[in-house]
């Protein structure tokens, strides 16, 4: 075993003309197996990618493409707004499905002003929030929601101790 091995590649350059908004959706994981950084930070682990350098998390190309200004985060910590499930999901075949559409939906009036994520919602084994309550999954799509819910919002959390070797001494006093 030679360890681990990344290579990441943009997409097909015809997907990346016009207003096209791209991102990158992986999100580095901690030692405790946990997601609690956001995706722009594991670009930032391939810093020495340039393609990597130049394209922006899912979350900042969102915001970007919907022309949502936030402000410039201050940490680079998720805030978790809740467990899994907090933000609501609609069942994608609501759309297709007429009732669903002229009633519940509204005619697509529902979703109006809003950011819509489509992804799959299975909770993946380890994708749990930061709080050790919730011990409930989260689904990938629900980290996304709550990753642009954070840079809305300018809740970034920062570490309260920068330096990791003042970590290791505030741990050990």
């Amino acid at each position: 075993h030679q360890g681990s091995f990344i290579q990441l590649k943009q997409p097909e350059p015809w997907f990346r003309t016009g207003s096209v908004s791209i991102g990158t959706v992986n999100f580095p994981i901690e030692v405790d197996g946990k997601i609690h950084r956001l995706a722009r930070e594991y670009n930032e682990l391939l810093a020495d990618n340039d393609a990597m350098d130049k394209m922006p998390s899912f979350e900042e190309a969102v915001l970007n493409a919907a022309q949502v200004k936030y402000p410039r985060p201050k940490g680079d910590r998720i805030y978790f707004w809740g467990q899994a499930e907090t933000f609501e999901t609609i069942p994608f075949w609501y759309v297709f499905d007429p009732q669903n559409w002229n009633n519940y939906l509204q005619q697509g009036k529902v979703f109006k002003d809003k950011i819509v994520l489509i992804g799959g919602t299975a909770q993946l084994a380890n994708y749990y929030p930061v709080a050790g309550f919730y011990q409930k999954p989260m689904s990938g799509v629900e980290i996304h929601a709550n990753a642009i819910a954070t840079l809305m919002t300018g809740k970034t959390i920062a570490p309260g101790i920068a330096s990791l070797p003042l970590r290791g001494v505030f741990v050990l006093v």
